[in-house]
């Protein structure tokens, strides 16, 4: 069932549904360098390519947010969700910082938070799994944090998945701190 994407406020960030207005500087933040290096596709993204992904995104369950707390605009989120074969809804999810100077605040944490409070109790999601490359260790350790339990891991990319109960126990428990 597609959920309409609805702006999302809590622990103090600001989570905008992305709109055609905010693409010209998502693709400049996702071709810079300190992005992409990250990303399992690290191509640039032409403008035409961005549209094309973008207007591909309607009639999905792929959710994109701008996150803004205190200070400005931060990066962006999102939260893919869709159906295994078993009948399980279930997601993928990820973050990324504009700029390196903001990576050492609790903005990650209260986004990525809100997002899957979000995820997990209106869109029914089940459990939440990630790709990350295995040269960002600061997104492996972040995801662990957050619960995630390493399913298997390639010669580049690490699998992990994050049930509800998982998140629901470290949410509950980081919750004071987040504002």
């Amino acid at each position: 069932m597609k959920h309409e994407p609805i702006v999302l406020n809590q622990h103090g960030v600001t989570l905008t549904p992305l709109d055609e207005s905010h693409l010209e500087m998502l693709r400049k933040w996702r071709n810079s360098e300190f992005v992409r290096r990250f990303m399992l596709y690290q191509d640039d993204i032409s403008e035409s390519q961005q549209l094309e992904w973008f207007s591909k995104l309607k009639d999905t369950q792929k959710y994109y947010f701008i996150i803004t707390d205190e200070a400005g605009v931060y990066g962006c989120c999102n939260i893919n969700i869709n159906i295994d074969e078993l009948g399980n809804c279930y997601a993928e999810g990820g973050i990324f910082s504009a700029e390196e100077s903001k990576l050492n605040s609790l903005t990650p944490i209260r986004a990525i938070c809100a997002l899957y409070s979000w995820g997990f109790t209106f869109c029914k999601v089940e459990f939440i799994k990630a790709k990350i490359r295995n040269d960002n260790k600061r997104a492996i350790r972040f995801n662990n944090g957050l619960g995630f339990k390493v399913d298997h891991v390639t010669d580049d990319v690490t699998y992990a998945t994050l049930t509800k109960s998982s998140f629901e126990d470290r949410y509950e428990r980081i919750k004071k701190f987040l504002g």
